[in-house]
């Protein structure tokens, strides 16, 4: 089956890349020579062919010879042509048809050939409404490998380095556009960790977005998304770039990274494999359109085992993964007209990840005794993942639109460990396998300039198969072997009503209706049902400088388990308040209220009684009731101050108090070094959380300081052999970044975090401080010629592991035209072999060392075309 899906997907790539060639003809021929101002032969200028109303009818290269020959196909009397190369002036001509040969001469780009030039009057940071304009140029120290490494610098983008989700003052983006098309859809993550950073000439982050067209200025968005403008002299009908790299310790890298403007297709294609512990899953497969549980969504399995080692996100991810692996993505835009647009993404991922630790697990006991396990873990993964994204978009008329959505997703993974412990050796063998469809159809059907309504159709199906087989060594213990299967239907529909009441005052209606059906076996004789009625009205109100927005959402739940059945009318208010002004008319300072509360049932895999074993030491079970639903009620605040032009400044504060009723209560017993938990859900949990955000941008140093400060409390309720008592963990984090450029060849980033952790339970504590360091230096010999070094120190304490430090180091060389680039580098240059950490969780204290990829030597080439 792997072997059938990476053949489809490959197909499909390979269609999708050549399809945009098989649109022309040839017969007109046009032919020259193209050379610069010294008289000298320019190789690789892109010449493209166009109609007047801009069609592309053809494109070419120029040979080592500075020759080019072009075949085209028109009918008009006359088109235009345009040569282009990175680092030159574009030059445009109109010919006419009969025009066999043209000789150009292309002379350098004003920002090349006027170096020491400082436009003034062009800022790093420009606002415009609701438009935000980064210049990436100003925030560039050379290093930036992809899109995700330069957003990470610019003031009031964070980028989370464990999952790569994109925040811009701390709200995440919904997608990132290129050029002002979405490619991707909410599978962003495959621009930003694969598109090169140096295509970009700009970087928009868009307020208050919304890509239904005929609902823009009817239905108020809050919603925010990034545009990344592309070079005009990189763009072409084709270009892109290949990196090859080979090291010692069998080390190797290939990437090819492709790219296609034309006038009705635009198309990024990547394929990449590697074995230097990169992450190559670079999307986020669980971004299904109405996917989530809660009023609206769709009730959907979720997996029973869950013991796949991570690496510990203190550091590089690809420090600590022993791997190869390939991913495939290819991501087309289709405009055949006006009215059509096809969107598709398709995305395959195969890897081979290999991970050493070995830890110690504390548990609190009370009266001062622990009980701690220790642990040696060798464990090999292979996840295997297919996934097609597949919209259109057709315009009935002027004021209808259809949106039709296809996703399948198809997905194996097989794990081994082979685990030891003091009493217990075992090995364990993990293997899922998952299927998934969504198809979502929606009509959008515009009144008039003040009222619009959507029909939406959902239908979906979910089937998940969970196997687990533990051996142990000794006879202690008899072997497992757990099976569990699920089977799962989805169906529902929505109507939804826009309105404007006036230029102040907008209001939304909803009503809808799902169904799930879902299976699972051995575990449950009778299938969980869930039906779903439910109605919303929200009314935004603009009061000058305030904003007032109420909702109240009335939902009629129908559950049906195990022969018994509950009907409940639940409902679920919202309020929230915000005020915009301006300081020093200068600031723009905005302040938030949100106060909700929400209604949520447990998760059919949290239905099970008996015991299910998750792996080789631990065995979970659940005492819950189907039908008692788990209220949320959230309580959240926050200032901000947003960017100017004149102070580029970022700051915002959130405060926030989130309450969980009939929320799990964890009961822990053990037997020799066998963990037991039953979940009971008879209690309540409490949150409260501060995040603290400060940018500072100095545009005439090009230096950055950033200031992030955020903690939170939570209490929950744990029972240990039968001691019962609350759980308090107190986690606190200070983070300084700054980027500073010292000279024209030297810039250096710094950054210090200091994270301190505090584990109550009854009169039992853990407490633990740690520093992070994070040292870069880049040194720019000449505009060519680049090294750069990078240091990571982490420092428990010599309690707690000591001292721990990664250092690389990388030299990379440009040829004078851009298109070479070649990369030495250095991997773990002190060559540490273990890093240790520690972390505290409501339940244990855990002391974990990780094994680091050893040193090697890596040498790359990368060619630009």
């Amino acid at each position: 089956m792997s072997y059938l899906i990476a053949i489809k997907c490959k197909a499909i790539i390979v269609v999708l890349l050549l399809f945009p060639l098989l649109i022309y003809s040839q017969e007109n021929i046009l032919s020259g020579k193209i050379l610069n101002i010294s008289n000298e032969k320019l190789e690789n200028v892109v010449v493209v062919l166009e109609e007047f109303q801009g069609n592309v009818i053809a494109f070419g290269q120029s040979d080592t010879e500075g020759k080019y020959v072009i075949k085209y196909d028109t009918e008009q009397d006359s088109i235009n042509v345009k040569f282009r190369k990175l680092g030159l002036e574009t030059v445009a001509r109109k010919i006419p048809v009969y025009l066999q040969e043209l000789n150009i001469t292309m002379e350098l780009a004003p920002e090349n050939s006027l170096r020491e030039v400082f436009v003034r009057n062009r800022r790093p940071i420009e606002v415009k409404g609701d438009t935000i304009s980064y210049r990436p140029k100003y925030f560039r120290d050379g290093t930036e490998q992809s899109v995700e490494d330069l957003l990470h610098k610019l003031p009031g983008v964070s980028v989370d380095a464990l999952t790569g989700t994109i925040k811009y003052q701390g709200n995440e983006i919904k997608k990132i556009l290129l050029d002002g098309d979405d490619l991707t859809g909410d599978n962003y993550k495959v621009l930003s960790k694969n598109l090169s950073a140096d295509w970009l000439e700009g970087v928009e982050v868009l307020k208050k977005f919304s890509d239904k067209r005929l609902l823009r200025g009817i239905k108020q968005s809050e919603d925010i998304a990034i545009n990344l403008k592309l070079n005009e002299n990189a763009k072409a009908p084709i270009f892109g770039k290949a990196k090859l790299g080979a090291g010692i310790e069998s080390k190797y890298e290939l990437k090819a990274e492709l790219l296609s403007y034309l006038k009705k297709i635009k198309l990024f294609s990547i394929a990449e494999t590697n074995n230097i512990g990169t992450d190559l899953e670079t999307y986020d497969l669980e971004t299904y359109l109405d996917s989530k549980n809660g009023g609206k969504g769709f009730v959907n399995p979720t997996n029973i085992l869950n013991n796949n080692v991570a690496p510990p996100d203190f550091f590089n991810q690809e420090d600590f993964t022993f791997h190869h692996g390939v991913f495939i993505s290819n991501a087309v835009l289709f405009k055949p007209n006006e009215k059509l647009k096809i969107r598709s993404l398709t995305n395959f991922y195969d890897n081979n990840l290999n991970f050493f630790i070995s830890d110690t697990l504390s548990y609190l006991f009370p009266n001062g005794r622990t009980l701690s396990i220790n642990e040696f873990q060798k464990q090999i993964q292979r996840p295997e993942e297919f996934f097609q994204d597949l919209k259109m978009d057709y315009a009935i008329r002027k004021n209808q639109e259809l949106n039709i959505r296809f996703q399948y997703k198809t997905a194996s993974s097989n794990t081994k460990s082979t685990n030891k412990t003091t009493l217990i050796s075992a090995t364990q063998l993990d293997a899922i396998e998952q299927h998934k469809l969504l198809t979502v159809a929606t009509y959008t059907y515009k009144l008039n300039d003040k009222w619009a309504g959507e029909f939406q159709f959902k239908l979906g199906n979910n089937d998940l198969d969970e196997s687990l087989d533990i051996t142990y060594s000794s006879g202690a213990l008899d072997n497992l072997k757990q099976q569990f299967l699920w089977r799962s239907f989805n169906i529902g529909a929505d109507v939804n009503i826009y309105g404007k009441l006036s230029q102040n005052t907008s209001i939304k209606f909803y009503s809808g209706w799902n169904k799930s059906i879902l299976e699972l076996k051995p575990l449950f004789l009778s299938r969980y049902e869930l039906r779903n009625m439910y109605s919303e009205f929200k009314i935004r109100k603009e009061l000058s400088k305030f904003t007032l927005n109420g909702s109240a959402r009335l939902r009629g739940v129908n559950l049906v388990f195990e022969n018994s059945s509950s009907n409940k009318m639940l409902f679920e208010p919202l309020f929230g308040a915000s005020y915009e002004d301006y300081l020093f008319n200068s600031l723009e300072i905005k302040v938030k209220t949100v106060l909700s509360s929400e209604n949520n049932f447990v998760k059919p895999n949290q239905l099970f009684n008996q015991s299910v074993f998750l792996d080789y030491r631990s065995a979970v079970s659940y005492q819950t009731d189907f039908s008692m639903q788990q209220k949320s009620d959230l309580f959240l605040t926050s200032l901000k101050i947003s960017e100017n032009e004149n102070t580029n400044l970022t700051s915002s504060m959130e405060l926030g108090l989130e309450r969980l009723s009939n929320a799990f209560i964890p009961n822990l017993s053990f037997q020799d070094e066998i963990v037991s938990t039953k979940f009971v859900q008879s209690g309540n949990m409490e949150s409260i959380f501060t995040n603290f955000l400060l940018d500072k941008y100095f545009a005439k140093f090009k230096t950055n300081l950033g200031l992030t400060y955020s903690t939170q409390l939570s209490k929950s309720f744990l029972s240990v052999n039968d001691q019962f008592g609350q759980s308090k963990l107190l986690t606190n984090q200070w983070k300084l970044d700054a980027g500073i450029v010292c000279s024209r060849k030297l810039n250096i980033s710094v950054s210090a975090s200091v994270i301190s952790s505090s584990n109550k339970w009854v009169v039992e504590e853990n407490s633990f401080n740690f520093h992070k360091y994070f040292l870069k230096f880049v040194y720019k010999l000449t505009p060519r010629f680049r090294f750069l070094s990078k240091t990571q120190i982490l420092d428990f304490g010599q309690e707690l592991g000591g001292v721990s430090s990664l250092s690389d180091f990388s030299m990379l060389y440009k040829s004078n035209n851009d298109k070479w680039s070649f990369d030495i580098r250095l991997n773990n240059i002190f060559n540490l072999k273990n890093a240790s950490f520690s972390s505290n969780t409501s339940s244990f204290f855990s002391q974990t060392n990780y094994q680091v990829q050893p040193r090697f030597f890596l040498a790359s080439a990368t060619w630009r075309f």
